[in-house]
């Protein structure tokens, strides 16, 4: 995957699976993009994420759609996680998602320094999609 984040975003990323009515995943190659929002996440109507092998890339993306790598030791994975719940509509709801964080203070620990997901991070985004696709009048 090659996830493009807003120039100079901190925080966590996610990337969410299985939103109902979301795009599907675009291609650069190999390389499923993911276009990161000012929130910190990307959503994708594709039903669940690739495993194996990571061979991820990230860019910060400015407002002209130019890249800048960023490097290893300011990004950290989080892991994956699953969030399910009933809809308005008695619909059941299952989301899918892969994420990371990314820091200003980047040294080498960083990368190596797992604290695993925080619901208080991860919660505000999968409720605000929740919130836009499933919820809101389309």
């Amino acid at each position: 995957d090659i996830y493009l984040i807003p120039a100079g975003y901190e925080g966590y990323v996610l990337a969410v699976y299985n939103v109902r009515g979301a795009p599907a995943l675009n291609y650069e190659g190999d390389f499923a993009i993911h276009d990161i929002n000012e929130s910190g996440y990307f959503v994708t109507s594709q039903s669940d994420l690739d495993y194996g092998t990571v061979t991820d890339q990230y860019f910060y993306m400015d407002e002209k759609g130019n890249r800048s790598e960023i490097t290893a030791e300011c990004i950290r994975g989080i892991g994956t996680g699953g969030h399910e719940r009933t809809g308005k509509q008695g619909e059941m709801i299952k989301l899918v998602y892969s994420g990371i964080e990314i820091t200003s203070n980047c040294n080498e620990d960083f990368p190596l320094s797992a604290n695993g997901m925080d619901s208080e991070e991860t919660e505000p985004m999968i409720n605000e999609i929740i919130q836009n696709f499933y919820y809101e009048s389309k």
